[in-house]
């Protein structure tokens, strides 16, 4: 049995389950539906993984701001796109 997927709040530092991976233990491929400009992802390219902030959101395709210094990466697809880290209200 492999480890559950989590979401993260990186303000409250809160953290959600979110799904499950199937039974084999693969993840299935990410839907960019749910995705929303301001949210953090989690992309691969090419074996390189990063974290960056959506900044727009076009017909399957994310522009994004990477959050470490030296990637140079600027978009990424659906497939690319391995975790997301949605953005959550204050608390009240």
């Amino acid at each position: 049995m492999s480890e559950p997927i989590y979401l993260l709040d990186f303000r409250r530092m809160v953290v959600e389950k979110i799904e499950d991976p199937d039974e084999s233990g693969m993840i299935l491929a990410m839907n960019l539906q749910g995705v929303r400009v301001g949210d953090i992802v989690r992309v691969d390219k090419r074996g390189r993984r990063f974290l960056a902030e959506v900044q727009e959101k076009e017909s399957g395709r994310l522009t994004i701001k990477p959050l470490q210094s030296g990637i140079n990466y600027f978009e990424a697809s659906a497939r690319e796109v391995v975790e997301h880290y949605k953005k959550m209200g204050q608390r009240a």
